[in-house]
């Protein structure tokens, strides 16, 4: 078996595999894994699919098809691959050292979460977007055309190259290797407020889902990192000459060279490929991932056929326990599904009296003492629950029949007699909600 036919099997197999774990962080809004997962599968496909045409050892590169049009935009992709792949790990790596910072709010305002959103953006389509842009600025000839690995972007030699091309991506290596860093330190200066911290960041993540983003983060900067300064350095060990817009682009531009590759794959092809695989074991083989699974099986109706010791009972997308954003500013929303599947117990309806329920002020309920019912355990509380709720700052949510009720605990607030939180009215998804 040929090279090029192993890269083929092997290749398509990764384009398949990410694409299982994209559909749930499409479904959570996680916007930086979404992005990475898209550039390296996408990466992927156009090798895939350019070993199909190109590879094979019955395919003659010099009378083989030119590619013209197909080429000319799989470059310009090829070309912004490698700069949005390192974007989007710095953008994961920058939101998980948010995470772990103190100052981030338990409340997200609508500003703060497109202010991240736009940043992630940045990172992750921003930088590959200009270097789509100026790469015709230094771009010599139209494509070279490597037998198996198939259409293959030029750069000129002159001195515009590193500026405008080159320099980027190990810098952006370096801004993910620092993010890493910084939350490797931080999840060991906080390892024993660890989960509090996850509660109260009001991103969505569990414990779980936080440590799968960070292996896959840690592994794709040690990957990344040597790999751009080694591809740096060999592009800047080529002599540098004058630029010269007549001579980039004379009268050969539009010659397509022609390179036999005697059945050899590149290697960032590999890489990419091996990117792939190991996307689908970070987040394929994971619980979320399970009850997806077994949600697609049960549109399909073969849910019932599986013990649910496999696959689990949950609905796709959510998470007993956890929440059902994946940390990122797209899909922060308060989803009424989940919030009913979060029980408090005895402390789901401290916070509210039965005015504020039927629609009266709050400052009535907080004045008043609370009529004495013979159901005890809908209007007491135990100083353990407030006491760690105080010690655990986070957001719980717990059914309340017709309204929901959103408790918040943090510092700097006020506490009625029975000593829980009492601030204002809410409106979550058209429904009465109460912060107390």
């Amino acid at each position: 078996m040929t090279a090029a036919n192993i890269f083929i099997s092997l290749g398509g197999l990764s384009i398949v595999m990410a694409l299982i774990p994209l559909a749930w962080h499409v479904r959570n809004g996680n916007t930086a894994a979404v992005c990475l997962i898209v550039w390296i599968t996408l990466f992927n496909l156009l090798s895939f699919s350019n070993a199909i045409i190109w590879g094979g050892s019955g395919i003659d590169i010099y009378t083989a098809w030119d590619g013209k049009i197909f080429c000319d935009i799989e470059i310009k992709i090829f070309i912004a691959s490698g700069a949005g792949i390192v974007g989007s790990v710095a953008a994961i790596a920058r939101n998980l050292a948010r995470v772990m910072s103190h100052k981030v709010s338990v409340i997200k305002t609508k500003r703060a979460r497109r202010r991240e959103l736009v940043q992630d953006l940045l990172l992750s389509l921003g930088l590959p977007a200009w270097i789509m842009a100026v790469h015709y600025l230094v771009q010599p000839s139209r494509y070279s055309l490597l037998a198996t690995t198939g259409c293959t972007p030029t750069i000129d030699d002159s001195w515009p190259s590193i500026p405008l091309i080159l320099v980027w991506p190990p810098i952006i290596s370096l801004v993910s290797a620092y993010y890493a860093g910084l939350v490797l330190a931080r999840v060991h200066r906080y390892r024993q407020q660890f989960a509090d911290i996850l509660r109260s960041s009001n991103s969505g993540l569990t414990t779980s889902r936080f440590i799968r983003l960070f292996v896959l983060s840690l592994v794709l900067v040690a990957v990344n990192l040597p790999l751009t300064f080694y591809i740096f350095y060999r592009n800047l060990d080529s002599p540098r000459i004058t630029y010269n817009w007549d001579l980039v682009h004379g009268e050969g531009w539009n010659y397509i060279l022609r390179i036999p590759s005697y059945d050899i794959v590149q290697f960032d092809r590999w890489i990419s490929v091996g990117a792939g695989y190991f996307i689908f074991f970070v987040f394929g083989i994971g619980s979320d991932a399970l009850k997806m699974y077994r949600g697609w099986l049960d549109n399909l109706g073969l849910g019932k056929h599986l013990p649910d010791s496999i696959m689990g009972t949950s609905a796709p997308g959510t998470d007993q326990g956890g929440s059902q954003s994946g940390g990122s500013a797209i899909g922060s929303y308060l989803s009424k599904r989940w919030a009913s599947r979060r029980i408090l117990g005895s402390s789901s309806s401290d916070c509210s009296s039965s005015g504020s329920r039927s629609g009266t002020s709050n400052n009535k309920s907080t004045t008043e003492p609370p009529t004495t019912t013979t159901n005890t355990t809908r209007n007491q509380t135990s100083d353990i629950d407030i006491e760690a709720n105080k010690r655990a700052p986070a957001w719980h949510f717990a059914n309340e029949g017709p309204s929901f009720v959103v408790k918040a605990y943090a510092g700097n607030i006020r506490y009625n007699d029975r000593g829980i939180r009492v601030d204002k009215d809410i409106v979550v998804e058209n429904k009465r909600a109460t912060i107390c």
